[in-house]
This record gives structure tokens, C-alpha cells and sequence, in this order.
């Protein structure tokens, strides 16, 4: 199952030109990329695989950062009494290029609620090592 949701949004972001733990996480970056100007998309993408959890793919447009346009990726769980616990949430800074096309990700916040870790050390090695994980448990990017 794939979803997409988008909405237009008016105004400008910045482009991101040089960051220091950029990391290509292909699934998301694969997502990211078919929806084109991310400097006036907000959009919800939710990728399914078998009996797992949906991976949900959230831009935040400069809402998380003060200068930098954001994506959450992350799994949500209901803890069974209605709330949703992260099962990791991470935040990243996207680096775009000059017509707001995602170029690469940087992790700046971790989370999981099952663990109660909400800061995490080598992020940008998490996020790679998840992405391979996505990709192997089958949450391939739709084509």
C-alpha cells in the first residue's frame, strides 16, 4: 500500500548548500525526489511491507529547524490505549538544490518511545544502517 498527500505551500526555504553528516537514505531520497519542489510541498508518503509497520515520510517544512526545511521519517505504534509511540522517529535537515530538489539528508533528532531514548550517538550511522534495513524487510520505494 502507498499514500500520498500533498499541499502546496506559498512561500520560500532556503537552499541547504554544504552540511557536515549528509547521508543518502535511498528510500526516503527516492520518495522525496518524485515530489519535486520541496520548497513548496508539504506532503505525508506512508510505504507499507507485509505484516510490518508502515514507514511514514513527513516534510516539515522549516517548522523543526530554524533555517533549514526538515523531513520526520519514522515507524508509529498505538500503544494499545490510542497513543502513538515512535518506533524510531528521526528528523532530518534536507539539503536541496537550486530548484528544491532533495539532494541528501542530515539526521538531527532521534527517538524511540519504547526505549525512552531520545538522543542517539553516530545518527548519521543509524540512519544508514536503517535505510539498508528498510530496504532488506521490503519497504522498497514504489515505482
Amino acid at each position: 500500500m502507498h499514500l500520498t498527500i500533498i499541499i502546496k505551500r506559498p512561500e520560500r526555504t532556503p537552499v541547504l548548500k554544504e552540511r557536515k553528516k549528509l547521508i543518502d537514505m535511498k528510500i526516503v531520497i527516492d520518495q522525496l525526489k518524485k515530489l519535486g519542489d520541496l520548497r513548496e510541498n508539504i506532503a505525508l508518503i506512508e510505504l507499507s511491507s507485509s505484516d510490518r509497520i508502515p514507514l511514514s515520510i513527513e516534510t516539515m517544512g522549516m517548522g523543526f529547524h530554524p533555517t533549514l526545511p526538515c523531513v520526520s521519517v519514522g515507524h508509529w505504534c498505538d500503544d494499545g490505549g490510542g497513543e502513538l509511540l515512535r518506533d524510531p522517529q528521526v528528523i532530518f535537515a534536507m539539503t536541496l538544490d537550486a530548484d528544491g530538489i532533495i539532494e541528501a539528508l542530515e539526521p538531527i533528532y532521534f527517538r524511540n518511545d519504547y526505549t525512552g531514548v531520545i538522543e542517539r550517538t553516530n545518527l548519521a550511522e543509524f540512519a544508514q544502517d536503517w535505510d539498508a534495513s528498510l530496504t532488506r524487510l521490503g519497504y522498497e520505494a514504489a515505482k
